[in-house]
């Protein structure tokens, strides 16, 4: 497709566009804090925010080490210490006290330790930033690591583990490891246990604790990000006069990188039984790592088009045979030498049913990329695409910011901190060749979970039931050559990129709503607000009927309805969703409601498309049969959540009119007709 001519100057106008630079981080032109960077003398780095408008000021501390160095008789350690580290410190010795400081003034405060990451971080009313700060920094100073505490602590983090077995998720990724190499740190237990923590003849865990401290808890490898009111300067004088103690350290050599999978196992076909009705199938790559390829991004080039929803993508096309619910694709594990790639389905029953068909239709998009697709415009659309959102952002609250900030510094050039996740350079055809080389049946990890399936292996920590075998020959020769699929096609231009980034001057001096129209039945507010000096506006619109919820016919009626219509709109509202523009319609109590949200200038095209779906939707057998389905498998689903969210479902029913049991809504959802839905819109 060839691109418009005032397209191309709206892309030019873009692309010349520069991130500003503050200490060398490169910042958006819209956000108005002060960012600097600094390294202390223990070789600690710092990453300063100053924000003279916060209520709230911030600070995180991230490691490069977590539960992959774990000892290897010693699963969970990384994540026990984790917890230590707030039970008292050699200047503040309660255990609590730390905890106790930051909530009653208003603040928030966690951990949580991946594989390579370990970060503590909190949140505080701005004023007391510097006493919070006192307490922080002596978390890596000098931590009592009290011996006398660590039992109960380790029933914590026991009970952490236990309150995820029935947990699908956690389940599936404990699955999913057991395809792994054995010695790769993706494959150990991370969470631990009182089994793995606990004490043995001549090794106490109180100990290992310690020595895990002193070897990896040194400023070498750490990052502080801190957030407050104050100058730069004086943010700086307040880091030093604390973290100046961090112990300095010695560096260790890194153990030598083990590949994701041992060599000669793929390709490999994995079987895993869920607690809930899941139906997910996932083609997993182990590739060569992207980190290093931030700036050009092949692979997120990749994940645009594969991923894609609009019309001719794999999604619209497994979706039209009735067999898919849902498609990501992208990155999944990431390390500095190595990652996956993965292409993700959710399955419907009947996709159960052809998964070799499925499997032909994914290769024969790969196939269309690798012949078609590596274009200079498509990747000058994603790169446009990124800048004026970078360009744009909002407003990152605190915490948040300073958590991303200490994580990317052990990852990305301090100038790129803030934009390595828009950064788009130029497209490097080599690089995504490269990548879509390894996209091939011989490569493949392929994971099905799904209920009902023959399994013969069960996880020892979960109790998860799986099978693992190699990939069957005949899947892997047809994938290898697979047939073209005539409904597939690459993207066209995304229509609703923006042109226009003014701002419209106010009407109105008013700082509240204004009504400016009273009709029967309807009444129409408009808030007309510059604070934030961006091009978005949002679009709510709540539509209240007596027929929505008034029994729990009605109720299952409104669900199919709402269901059917965004899922006829899917093709059309996902590009604007690339552009910037996020659309949501959804079902309540009173009706159901319709919000648009994002950069104004192709909000009525898409309002306009949208309201013609909403009185006409699309309603043909196959697509209503698929989403009753769905529907029927998520209120089933619901009868087997977890206690406590199965209680509130009570409480829920309880307290709220027009809510419904799941049993009942269930009865109601398989007898529910066609019919009765194409007459919906006129009640």
């Amino acid at each position: 497709m060839r691109p418009c001519l005032s397209c191309l100057w709206v892309l030019f106008g873009l692309l010349m566009w520069v991130p500003t630079a503050s200490a060398g981080i490169l910042s958006s032109e819209s956000d108005h804090r002060t960012y600097g960077a600094l390294v202390l003398g223990n070789g600690l780095r710092v990453v300063l925010v100053s924000d003279s408008t916060t209520d709230k000021a911030a600070a995180s501390l991230d490691l490069d080490v977590g539960s992959g160095s774990d000892p290897n008789d010693r699963e969970g350690l990384a994540h026990l210490l984790e917890h230590m580290l707030f039970l008292g410190t050699d200047r503040y010795p309660t255990a609590g006290e730390y905890q106790e400081f930051i909530r009653s003034r208003g603040g928030n405060h966690n951990a949580y330790t991946s594989v390579d990451h370990t970060n503590y971080y909190f949140d505080i009313e701005a004023s007391h930033l510097a006493g919070a700060l006192d307490r922080f920094a002596r978390f890596f100073v000098a931590p009592t690591l009290d011996s006398q505490l660590i039992a109960s602590e380790r029933s914590v983090v026991h009970a952490e583990y236990s309150s995820k077995q029935e947990a699908d998720g956690r389940r599936i990724w404990v699955a999913r490891r057991q395809a792994l190499d054995p010695a790769h740190p993706q494959a150990g237990f991370a969470v631990g246990s009182e089994e793995t923590l606990a004490d043995r003849l001549g090794d106490r865990v109180a100990d290992d604790l310690q020595a895990f401290y002193l070897q990896h808890y040194h400023a070498g490898r750490m990052v502080l990000a801190v957030l407050g009111k104050e100058s730069l300067k004086d943010l700086e004088a307040m880091v030093r006069a604390r973290f100046d103690e961090v112990p300095v350290g010695t560096s260790h050599a890194l153990p030598d990188p083990v590949s994701l999978y041992a060599t000669d196992t793929m390709p490999l076909w994995q079987i895993v039984e869920p607690k809930k009705e899941l139906r997910q199938l996932s083609f997993i790559f182990p590739v060569p790592s992207s980190r290093k390829l931030y700036a050009t991004k092949p692979l997120s080039y990749v994940a645009n088009l594969l991923g894609h929803e609009g019309p001719g993508s794999l999604f619209t096309a497994l979706k039209a045979k009735g067999w898919a619910e849902n498609l990501s694709a992208g990155s999944g594990m990431v390390r500095d030498a190595e990652g996956t790639f993965e292409i993700s389905i959710g399955l419907t029953p009947t996709g159960l049913d052809h998964i070799e068909s499925i499997g032909e239709m994914v290769f024969d998009a790969i196939r269309q990329v690798r012949v078609h697709g590596i274009e200079a415009w498509r990747y000058a659309e994603q790169k446009q695409l990124a800048k004026m959102q970078f360009r744009f952002q909002e407003a990152v609250e605190p915490i948040t910011l300073t958590r991303a900030l200490a994580a990317r510094w052990h990852e990305y050039p301090l100038e790129d901190l803030l934009y390595a996740g828009y950064r788009y350079d130029e497209l490097v055809k080599a690089q995504v060749i490269d990548y879509l080389s390894r996209m091939t049946p011989e490569n493949l990890h392929l994971l099905l979970v799904a209920p009902g399936q023959e399994t013969d292996q069960v996880d020892r920590w979960y109790g998860v039931r799986y099978r693992l075998t190699q990939l069957p020959e005949p899947w892997v020769a047809a994938w290898r050559a697979p047939s073209h699929v005539t409904a597939l096609s690459l993207p066209v231009m995304n229509p609703f990129v923006p042109n226009d980034f003014s701002l419209r001057e106010s009407l109105d001096t008013t700082l509240h709503p204004v009504r400016i129209v009273i009709e029967p039945g309807f009444d129409l507010w408009f808030d007309h607000d510059l604070e934030f000096g961006l091009p978005h506006s949002s679009l709510y619109f709540s539509i209240r009927s007596s027929q929505a919820r008034g029994n729990a016919h009605q109720s299952v009626l409104t669900e199919l309805y709402i269901a059917l219509v965004n899922d006829t709109l899917s093709e059309l509202t996902y590009p604007a969703f690339l552009a910037g523009v996020d659309f949501k319609l959804y079902a309540h109590r009173r009706g159901f409601s319709l919000r648009i949200e994002g950069f104004n200038d192709r909000q009525p095209q898409l309002l306009e498309a949208i309201l013609d779906r909403l009185a006409e939707p699309v309603i043909e057998p196959a697509r209503f049969e698929r989403l009753r389905e769905d529907l029927l498998i998520r209120l089933r689903n619901r009868q087997r959540g977890d206690p406590s969210h199965r209680a509130m479902g009570v409480l829920h029913r309880l307290l709220l009119e027009r809510s419904w049991p799941p049993s009942e809504l269930v009865t109601v959802a398989k007898a529910i007709t066609i019919e009765e839905i194409k007459v919906f819109p006129d009640l």
